[in-house]
């Protein structure tokens, strides 16, 4: 059954829908802002579920249900369902409308597979919470002209973009647009879970809260942002940013901004640079957990907030200063997890403290130690320009890859004794620092050995 109208397409107090058969349907359109029923209510009826592309539907409808299947073709026919990864690194399925050559909605609402290629040059707007599955090899572009925003959603509900990639993770969305690339407004969040996403405008990436949401979360994906104007990565109005392993590139007069919110580096190896500040956080912290993390500009790191570096090996360069806490109640500590982590930052400077984490100590390559706090030397921070290394007093000195001397923190002792080494999906250090012989080794994970001067490793194997 197909009913249109201008105003209420069915009007009663009551309205049941259902359908019967497998080639049953149900769409009813009004071309007013009226939907089924003004006044009434609107239910499914009893025992059935009824679909509308990937949602579906039972009981009595609330008003945004009610919304939603305005102009859509309802049936009793289940959506196929499709795999994807989650955002906790997980595979999982659901249903989906697939979009390709041959179906490209642009008022999006649900969940949607990506199949093959497909390009539109036209504005996609969120008509509700939106799920794309970026199906491995498939290319979903969005050019869009004329001062528009790429995909957006501006309508005043909390709706929120999440994308995510199949097993490959080889999907790919590309947003081009000469005003907002992606741009979720009124509290929605955009979560990217995978795939390889690239967008470019004005301001690549922008979520801004109202009431809740307005976080960006970028976790086991690969992000491009291109803010030819503004910013990269913007989360406005009290919303967070969260990066975790992910390959995340950002670009603007800000790289990566968030407004009275907090920005948070797990993993991943993120690149953030801007003609003003790499990353930079107005009333809110910046935290580095790990990964490897380059920001530059005029500031690398300029923040109305405190900032702690957990570990990780990272660069800020800027102009001014790589990392700047500008008030007298922001801090800067510095810290590491693993033996490989290094600090680099050309200049510090804060109105606060600049200090080491507690419990955990640097050396610079020329073997100067420091802990506790900093204090200036003749007007600026000593450690500025100097690059840090984890170091304790049990630390084992040896050289790198480049030559340079380096020093293990977090390491084992060989006896001679072991049969095992290793964690599989893990690094582990090793120091030899007597002669030791083995018979068959089993090697699990990255194994780091350092021999020290003088002393000799054996390994034999027996034929059985």
């Amino acid at each position: 059954m197909t009913v249109t109208a201008h105003y209420q397409a069915i009007q009663a107090s009551v309205i049941t829908l259902g359908c019967t058969a497998a080639t049953d349907f149900i769409k009813a359109t009004c071309t007013s802002y009226l939907t089924l029923s003004y006044y009434g209510t609107v239910k499914i009826a009893d025992g059935q579920t009824l679909y509308a592309g990937a949602n579906k539907y039972t009981g009595t409808l609330t008003d945004e249900e009610r919304q939603a299947i305005g102009g859509q073709k309802l049936t009793n026919v289940a959506p196929p369902t499709y795999d994807y990864i989650d955002l906790d690194g997980t595979g999982a399925t659901h249903t989906a409308v697939v979009i390709d050559a041959d179906n490209m909605p642009t008022a999006l609402s649900g969940w949607y597979i990506v199949q093959g290629t497909v390009s539109y040059t036209n504005t996609i707007d969120l008509a509700g919470d939106t799920h794309i599955i970026l199906a491995d090899n498939a290319v979903m572009n969005v050019t869009v002209t004329g001062y528009n925003n790429g995909i957006q959603s501006t309508s005043g509900n909390n709706y929120s973009l999440f994308v995510y990639g199949q097993t490959g993770q080889s999907g790919e969305l590309n947003v081009t647009s000469d005003r907002f690339a992606c741009y979720i407004i009124y509290g929605g969040d955009i979560t990217i879970a995978g795939g390889k996403v690239t967008t470019s405008g004005t301001m690549g990436i922008h979520a801004q809260y109202n009431n809740n949401g307005g976080n960006v979360t970028i976790k086991n994906a690969t992000v491009t942002a291109t803010g030819t104007s503004f910013y990269g990565i913007l989360s406005e109005n009290g919303g967070n940013i969260t990066i975790d392993n992910s390959n995340v590139t950002a670009t603007g007069n800000y790289g990566i901004y968030a407004q009275n919110g907090d920005i948070t580096i797990a993993s991943g190896t993120v690149t953030a640079s801007g003609t003003q500040n790499g990353i930079f956080n107005s009333n809110g912290s910046v935290t580095i957990n790990g990964g490897q993390v380059t920001a530059t500009g005029n500031f690398g790191i300029y923040t109305i907030g405190s900032v702690t570096i957990n570990g990780g090996q990272v660069t800020a360069t800027g102009n001014t200063y790589g990392i700047f806490a500008q008030d007298s109640s922001d801090h800067i500590t510095l810290g590491w997890t693993n033996p490989t982590d290094f600090i680099y930052v050309n200049k510090y400077d804060t109105y606060g403290t600049l200090s080491i984490a507690d419990g955990k100590a640097f050396i610079d390559e020329e073997g100067q130690t420091y802990s506790g706090t900093i204090a200036k030397v003749n007007g600026a921070y000593p450690i500025g320009g100097k690059t840090l290394y984890p170091y304790s007093e049990n630390a084992v000195p040896y050289l790198d890859e480049n030559g340079q001397q380096r020093y293990c923190v977090a390491y084992t002792t060989l006896t001679g004794t072991e049969t095992e080494l290793g964690t599989a999906g893990q690094e582990t250090w090793y120091v030899v620092d007597s002669d030791v012989s083995f018979t068959d080794l089993t090697i699990n994970g990255d194994i780091h050995l350092i021999l020290v001067d003088g002393k000799t490793m054996n390994l034999n194997h027996e034929q059985g």
